[in-house]
């Protein structure tokens, strides 16, 4: 028993001292018995504070009026006081134990919350500023927290939350939720950090895209814990780089159209006139330049079909007039005519009437895969597929050339790099599936509006 009084004295001792709060033990009279350091600290004073000192000296608010009142009226409604120096904002409250006579005065500093309030409110400006918010997620329970730009970002009223990351997926767009589960898996095997981008329906149906980033945390065991990271809004700065690569793309058409313009309309008419009037001289021609003469016609022809074709290659006409569908199958014809390649196209669904930007952006995207497989792929054989299902359209280009490698793929040369300025601006997706000596197959899916 008696073991047992000092352990429960001891451990009051060693809670009394490391109490982050100011604590005083007084008489009956207002003499101090003994304080912790956190006291010392909130009256921020130099000379240690010793047993018999009367407490109205430290903190004159404490006079004998104030104590004899709260032996009357316990646990006193708290005073708010400024102490010290540093004129500390404090709340103070007394307890009076009748039994041994005893008060225990707690100083509460209230500077201190002021201060986590004023840090969280500048916290919650910033992320406001930035149209971001920050969250947590535990990787055992899937329990969810948000700060308040996460709530804002998503629509939330402030009381509102998104308690599990269940809810939290039913608000990815459905085309990208199967990658948010295979990033959060990621984190669960160990991965330290990732970053990505996905579209996000928020509460009132509005899509926004975010990017994310967050960081894993372990527990004591050394086992994935948790996630910390933040959620940032980049619509706008999407729309803005969407709206320069169609700035770029209308440019780059424009001359195409000029100079197709410029080759039919005047080179074209040109090399036309000439060739018409030596076949008129013909019969003028001396027989010993004759062989020279016919020679020289054939290159003349020879330049004014290549001059039609390049003209028509910087305009397909059959796009303009017939559609997607038509237009690529008048490319794969004139590809297959041009190369030693067998070109076949196939075509499944209601593709024949996409025209204009749409169209011809693909038209474009298939006419440089194809001119990348003839220039590098050293194929025999290109099979392209244009399929339209459920609101969304596939473009397949595939060849059983050399294929490619990684490091191939990481110096892509300009005309890839169009083809995904254009599969980004279409809002779709792009897809290169690869591998030395087995072909390359490059699968390109973009909503249908």
């Amino acid at each position: 028993m008696k073991n047992s009084r000092a352990l429960s004295e001891l451990l009051s001792n060693v809670l009394f001292d490391c109490s982050q709060d100011g604590l005083l033990l007084l008489d009956r009279e207002g003499r101090l018995i003994k304080s912790n350091k956190m006291t010392q600290q909130l009256l921020d004073m130099t000379r240690p504070l010793k047993s018999g000192m009367l407490v109205s000296d430290l903190i004159p608010e404490l006079n004998t009026k104030f104590i004899s009142e709260t032996k009357s009226y316990n646990n006193k409604k708290p005073e708010i006081r400024r102490l010290g120096v540093k004129n500390i904002k404090v709340s103070i409250a007394i307890h009076f134990e009748k039994n041994p006579g005893t008060f225990l005065v707690m100083l509460y500093n209230l500077s201190r919350v002021e201060e986590v309030l004023q840090t969280k409110k500048l916290l919650d400006e910033a992320e406001d500023l930035a149209h971001m918010g920050s969250f947590e997620v535990n990787l055992n329970t899937f329990e969810s927290k948000q700060s308040k730009g996460v709530k804002k970002l998503f629509g939330l009223r402030h009381n509102e939350e998104i308690s599990n990351f269940g809810s939290w997926l039913e608000r990815v767009h459905p085309d990208e939720r199967v990658k948010e589960q295979e990033i959060i898996e990621k984190f669960k095997q160990g991965s330290k950090y990732q970053k990505w981008e996905r579209r996000f329906v928020k509460f009132d149906g509005e899509e926004r895209i975010f990017q994310t980033r967050a960081r894993m945390f372990k527990d004591g065991a050394g086992i994935p814990e948790k996630i910390i990271g933040i959620n940032i809004d980049i619509t706008e700065t999407r729309m803005n780089e969407r709206l320069q690569l169609e700035a770029v793309i209308k440019a780059q058409e424009d001359l195409r159209h000029q100079l197709a313009l410029e080759i039919h309309d005047g080179l074209g008419p040109m090399v036309a006139g000439s060739k018409l009037f030596l076949e008129k001289i013909s019969d003028k021609i001396d027989k010993r330049i004759l062989p020279e003469y016919t020679e020289n016609l054939e290159t003349l022809a020879d330049v004014h079909k290549g001059l039609r074709d390049l003209s028509h290659r910087l305009v397909p006409k059959s796009l303009y007039d017939f559609g997607l569908a038509v237009g690529l199958e008048a490319l794969c014809d004139k590809m297959e005519d041009a190369t030693n390649l067998e070109i076949n196209f196939r075509n499944e669904g209601e593709n024949s009437l996409l025209k204009g930007d749409f169209g011809l952006n693909l038209y474009r995207i298939a006419q440089e895969l194809m001119s990348n497989v003839i220039k590098h792929a050293k194929a025999s054989k290109i099979n392209i597929e244009l399929i339209s299902r459920e609101k969304k359209l596939t473009l397949v280009v595939q060849d059983n050339g050399v294929g490619t490698t990684k490091n191939d793929e990481d110096n892509q040369g300009i005309g890839l790099l169009n083809v995904h300025s254009r599969v980004k601006i279409m809002n779709g997706k792009l897809r290169i599936e690869s591998s030395s000596g087995f072909g390359t197959k490059v699968t390109i899916k973009v909503p249908l509006k």
